[in-house]
């Protein structure tokens, strides 16, 4: 299974809300290319362009959930944003270290969002907006 599948209808990480599964998606494409980026040959300023986008999505894409869920009237909309919030403060303090030329450890910093981001879509983002489980 291809990791594009993961997020398709049906797929074992789809929220069944065709636009959070395609942000899923997306967010999965750009984790993946920035860490490859910063083990690879790309250059710092390259991967602070790619960590600004990632910021950047990530918050819109927060957004996004969490006015999805209030329009559901999720009880999980709190408990939800709560870890968005988490979530951004490690994106900034990554950012931060990155942007005052701490590069050296900008791949750990991405492990570890990517674990971040990944068992929050499993343990809150499937569980709130998904209905069949």
């Amino acid at each position: 299974m291809q990791d594009s599948e993961l997020f398709n209808a049906g797929g074992p990480l789809s929220t069944g809300v065709a636009e959070v599964d395609r942000q899923h998606a997306r967010l999965g494409q750009m984790l993946g290319r920035l860490v490859q980026g910063a083990a690879g040959e790309s250059s710092t300023p390259e991967v602070q362009e790619g960590f600004q986008s990632l910021v950047a999505f990530l918050n819109d894409h927060f957004a996004t959930e969490e006015a999805i869920l209030e329009d559901m009237g999720s009880d999980l909309l709190s408990a939800i944003a709560d870890e968005h919030r988490e979530i951004m403060d490690f994106a900034s303090l990554a950012q931060s270290r990155l942007d005052g030329g701490q590069a050296q450890s900008i791949l750990k910093d991405l492990f570890l969002l990517e674990d971040f981001v990944f068992k929050h879509l499993v343990t809150m983002d499937v569980k709130a907006l998904r209905r069949d489980v």
